[in-house]
């Protein structure tokens, strides 16, 4: 796993606990990184407000999106890749 990628993964972990940094979320989702794996990521996170749309203005998705999210995350970590998943 490249350190892009565990740059990223650890974003995607801070957001699910509710203490990322003020742009970190942001930067993720707009950052052009150069690992393919992390630009699938990003594609991934992206589509995650409209597959799963939020229920209150305040959140990104709705609690099913968060699962999908924290699955994806654990998938990840553990040596999974995104391009191999679907």
């Amino acid at each position: 796993m490249s350190e892009e990628m565990r740059d990223a993964l650890n974003v995607v972990r801070h957001f699910l606990e509710g203490d990322a940094g003020a742009w970190d979320w942001d930067d993720l989702l707009s950052l052009r990184p150069s690992d393919p794996e992390v630009r699938e990521l990003q594609s991934f996170c992206r589509k995650l407000a409209y597959d799963f749309p939020p229920e209150a203005t305040t959140d990104y998705c709705n609690a099913n999106g968060m699962a999908r999210l924290r699955d994806t995350l654990i998938y990840l970590e553990s040596g999974g890749s995104l391009q191999a998943r679907d």
